[in-house]
């Protein structure tokens, strides 16, 4: 119970966020499906009784003078994925007139927003505004023409249109003196209102691969075990073939052989105990049971002698003449001897 309790908020984090994932995707496939479809664009006009009428296409050229209300026009199927440029009436704003010397015109919009509080009744936070330059100034500077509203009288004409399909809309005024066109508003729609089952497809879609990894994970684990056990029973095969060609006799053989031949070990033992103090032995070679030294001692001679009295070694000669060391203290002599094998095992 405990466990089951502790490990609930950490599924919750992974629901969220792999939900919050899942509707990224989904934006972004709908924003690129979105984005290459062919667009109509639509021009509304608001009329005195706060309906909108389709005034036409500017691609097709059609009009239409019948109003609509605002629930009907954006619950129908005419604007889905259109380009929509909605004129609103003027008595919606408050139009303000603005001069901008000709050392401001690269920071306008800075300067119309400090002076927004000053020309308008509302907090900056809460106004939508927009403006049009209307003339120049003879000094290079230039004249605007400001409307804004608040944001709260707008806010259902937005609400609507963000659901009715349309990919784009703006809110555009018309200045009452110049009849130029203001833009107030401009934002994206939900262009696509099946979203929701893209967002199922793509849960089932990632859900469907977790499970397929997850199969051939398992499939190739196991077939890894298997080949591993194939690999070690025919190996330990192998071993027993190679074990089986060894028959009792040949054993015997290279038991006896190594009874019978005394290891290098031994043989080096033997020797240091052979050998004389006063004799240093430089190099040893060693094939089967013959062996050949190099050294310095005061008296070669007698080194064979000691040699030829050892039940060690057998046939021990010089295979180099002896000569006299740098020092012409020592001997340098060159010997080889045979090893006897004894009758038993050697340590």
């Amino acid at each position: 119970m405990i466990a089951a309790l502790s490990s609930a908020p950490l599924l919750s984090r992974f629901q969220r966020r792999f939900d919050a994932w899942i509707d990224t995707v989904s934006d972004t496939i709908i924003e690129i499906a979105e984005s290459l479809r062919t667009r109509k664009t639509i021009e509304l006009v608001e009329d005195a009784n706060e309906t909108f009428a389709i005034s036409g296409s500017f691609h097709a050229g059609t009009a239409t003078a019948e109003g609509r209300d605002l629930g009907s026009l954006c619950t129908s199927q005419d604007l889905l994925g259109a380009l929509l440029h909605i004129k609103l009436l003027p008595k919606r704003f408050i139009f303000r007139e603005m001069e901008v010397p000709g050392t401001a015109r690269e920071f306008v919009d800075g300067l119309v927003r400090s002076q927004l509080e000053k020309l308008m009744p509302w907090n900056p936070r809460s106004a939508l505004y927009g403006w049009v330059k209307t003339d120049d100034l003879p000094d290079g500077g230039m004249k605007l023409c400001l409307a804004g509203c608040s944001l709260e009288s707008i806010e259902p004409l937005v609400n609507a249109f963000s659901s009715s399909g349309a990919y784009r809309f703006s809110f555009i005024v018309a200045d009452p003196k110049t009849n130029q066109p203001v833009q107030i508003w401009e934002q994206k729609g939900l262009t696509l209102r099946n979203g929701v089952a893209l967002r199922h497809v793509l849960s089932v879609g990632l859900a469907a691969i977790g499970c397929a990894t997850v199969l051939a994970i398992g499939i190739w684990i196991g077939f890894w075990s298997s080949s591993s056990g194939s690999f070690a029973m025919e190996s330990e095969a192998v071993q027993r073939g190679r074990s089986s060609l060894l028959s009792p006799v040949s054993a015997e053989g290279l038991l006896h052989r190594k009874s019978k031949t005394p290891a290098t070990v031994v043989l080096i033992d033997d020797l240091a105990k052979l050998l004389p103090d006063e004799t240093f032995v430089t190099e040893l070679r060693v094939e089967g049971e013959k062996f050949w030294i190099t050294g310095a001692t005061d008296d070669a001679a007698s080194l064979l002698v000691l040699m030829g009295h050892s039940k060690q070694f057998t046939g021990a000669s010089f295979f180099a003449p002896t000569t006299r060391s740098g020092d012409e203290k020592h001997e340098v002599f060159h010997i080889e001897a045979t090893t006897r094998p004894s009758a038993g095992p050697r340590s």
